[in-house]
């Protein structure tokens, strides 16, 4: 008898199938930075955003940039594992180190201390799932920094004075920091940097105002949030001061380097227009009044 063995290929209900990519899509405004007093003075991702920036959603990590008129993301589909009707926390950032944070996520961030080479972190975060707006993620980006935009001259008491100016550096200012998306603040701060405004350019101090950075492209200081005390004017320069390479001549003269206290409180999205005035509270390296 011959026996005949006929073997059947089956599909089975319980075999895992490939997941379906959901599509992902993102719409950008911005928040601009105000001055004090309230009035706009700053945008960046509305014009012209530092392409690309970067997105993290459910451990997916994307890339975005701008065309013409749109943005791209790679990848170009919803986080995988969550489904059309899951809520999915979205924190996007133009710079610095995405951290988790268990579930806390924040940008480990360092400014630069080469004032020329700086770049404003922009944040944005929106919880939403991909059927409420058929994949398309919300994106209001804000100003994390702050920025300081300086000018320098002389007072009228020292209006028959020659002042020349070589270097301008602001001292002792924290460059390091955690953003944190849960509440918008900034933590553990660190790292006190000098950022010099003015470098191997004799300029003469008058006293109309001139513009610091004089060769910088965006002309301002984009500080992490924190207060800055100023020295107390006692003995060596220490706490956060101004620092300036200067040859003064008339009724009296000085060269070298001179001194003044900074203080201020510095607010994310805020922008501050500081006047550096050269005048008889100028001090020396031993806390002593030059004038």
């Amino acid at each position: 008898m011959a026996t005949t063995c006929l073997m059947v290929a089956c599909s089975s209900d319980d075999e895992t199938m490939p997941e379906q990519k959901l599509p992902i899509s993102v719409d950008v405004t911005e928040n601009p930075m105000t001055n004090p007093d309230g009035t706009q003075t700053r945008t960046a991702i509305a014009t012209a955003v530092t392409s690309p920036f970067y997105m993290v959603g459910k451990n997916t990590s994307y890339t975005v940039t701008k065309g013409s008129t749109t943005w791209s993301l790679s990848p170009d589909y919803w986080p995988i594992g969550a489904s059309s009707t899951d809520d999915v926390l979205f924190c996007a950032y133009t710079g610095g180190e995405y951290n988790a944070g268990g579930g806390n996520p924040f940008i480990n961030f360092t400014v630069s201390s080469d004032a020329y080479s700086q770049r404003d972190l922009l944040v944005a975060s929106t919880t939403t799932s991909q059927s409420a707006n058929n994949g398309r993620v919300d994106l209001t980006f804000d100003h994390a920094c702050a920025a300081v935009y300086f000018t320098i001259a002389k007072t009228a008491k020292l209006a028959d004075y020659t002042i020349h100016v070589s270097e301008v550096q602001l001292c002792n200012v924290n460059s390091k920091g955690n953003y944190k998306f849960s509440d918008s603040s900034w933590d553990n701060l660190s790292t006190p940097t000098s950022y010099t405004l003015n470098t191997a350019v004799d300029m003469e101090v008058t006293t109309t105002p001139k513009r610091l950075p004089s060769n910088g492209s965006d002309d301002c200081l984009f500080l992490i949030p924190q207060v800055l005390t100023g020295w107390d004017k006692s003995g060596e320069p220490s706490n956060c001061y101004i620092k300036m390479t200067c040859n003064i001549t008339g009724a009296k003269t000085f060269s070298g380097d001179a001194y003044i206290p900074f203080t201020l409180t510095l607010e994310k999205g805020k922008s501050y227009p500081i006047e550096i005035s050269i005048g008889t509270g100028l001090r020396d390296g031993s806390g002593n009044k030059i004038f």
